[in-house]
């Protein structure tokens, strides 16, 4: 899947689920999702999307990844621990720009 089109998406609960279904419906390009939560993700691949088996599937695999995260602490251990390391493994050499983050902390 992957390719300068290609669309990741990590977090696909209660508001990640309607705008990745959306991207996949209107974007006209791929899209590879994970979510540790696999309900809303089976819902999603009967819409076209593509499920990942992890975080860093979607990070080695897309040009573009949308995240959709609870908190400041998911994205802080998601980034460290899954999207960095397979980014860095794939090849990407060290430019990431996150482009709209909006990050509601509930605790």
């Amino acid at each position: 899947m992957q390719g300068p089109h290609s669309l990741g998406f990590i977090g696909t609960c209660v508001m990640g689920e309607p705008m990745c279904r959306n991207l996949a419906a209107h974007s006209g390009h791929p899209v590879l999702a994970w979510d540790p939560s696999p309900a809303p993700l089976e819902r999603l691949r009967v819409q076209g999307v593509a499920v990942a088996a992890s975080a860093a599937e979607v990070a080695a695999s897309a040009a573009t990844i949308f995240l959709c995260l609870p908190g400041g602490s998911q994205l802080g251990s998601l980034c460290e621990n899954d999207l960095l390391p397979a980014a860095r493994a794939a090849g990407y050499g060290g430019a990431y720009y996150p482009v709209i983050a909006k990050i509601v902390d509930r605790g």
